[in-house]
């Protein structure tokens, strides 16, 4: 775990967070370079599983659950990737 203070950032546990003269505010979002490096990987059980027994709705559902979980992280604060990890999540076919 590290703490990286610059002017305007820190980043902190993969979340960057607002700061002011050195002083951290309550404004954060995710680390975008490291939501997009992982967005890919996953260790979940379920999903391992439904690769290899050939479950494909069950893996797009979980994929489509993950992406919603990323999403939210961004909800409100970088719309523009929230909404394109809403868009994948329905493009599953997995959402209404």
């Amino acid at each position: 775990m590290k703490l990286v203070y610059v002017t305007e950032r820190a980043t902190f546990c993969g979340m960057h967070i607002k700061a002011t003269a050195g002083k951290v505010g309550t404004k954060w979002c995710p680390e975008i370079p490291r939501a997009f490096c992982s967005e890919a990987y996953s260790s979940s059980r379920l999903l391992m599983d439904a690769i290899y027994t050939g479950d494909g709705d069950k893996a797009k559902c979980l994929a489509a659950g993950a992406m919603l979980a990323r999403a939210h992280g961004f909800a409100g604060r970088v719309p523009t990737i929230s909404r394109k990890y809403t868009e994948y999540a329905r493009s599953l076919g997995r959402l209404n």
